[in-house]
């Protein structure tokens, strides 16, 4: 399956996050951009952003995955999803090392 931008368009319009999450999900590997910290991919006129967060100590350890998708600059509009690794499987496209910054120098 490859996802194209107006049916992701139409899922985040529709507040559709099992539709957004298998779309997002179904993007090819190859075609995300990893970069400390986050993933970003470009469907024009969408460009999609991804990265982890995590909290917590011991038992109350969480992760969350927050999705970001922007539409064309002139619009200004966007979209903001977070979902649990289980409810989006990108781990693969942003492995582990590349998930947190690296610390500053300062």
């Amino acid at each position: 399956m490859s996802t194209t931008a107006p049916e992701l368009l139409a899922a985040c319009e529709a507040r559709d996050r099992a539709k957004i999450s298998t779309l997002v999900s179904s993007i090819s590997k190859h075609a995300w951009t990893v970069i400390p910290g986050q993933a970003m991919v470009e469907l024009e006129p969408l460009r999609i952003l991804v990265w982890h967060e995590t909290g917590g100590s011991g038992i109350n350890t969480y992760e969350t995955v927050i999705v970001q998708i922007f539409v064309d600059e002139e619009n200004a509009k966007h979209f903001s999803y977070r979902f649990s690794p289980d409810e989006l499987q990108l781990p693969n496209y942003i492995p582990v090392a590349d998930r947190r910054v690296p610390p500053s120098a300062d």
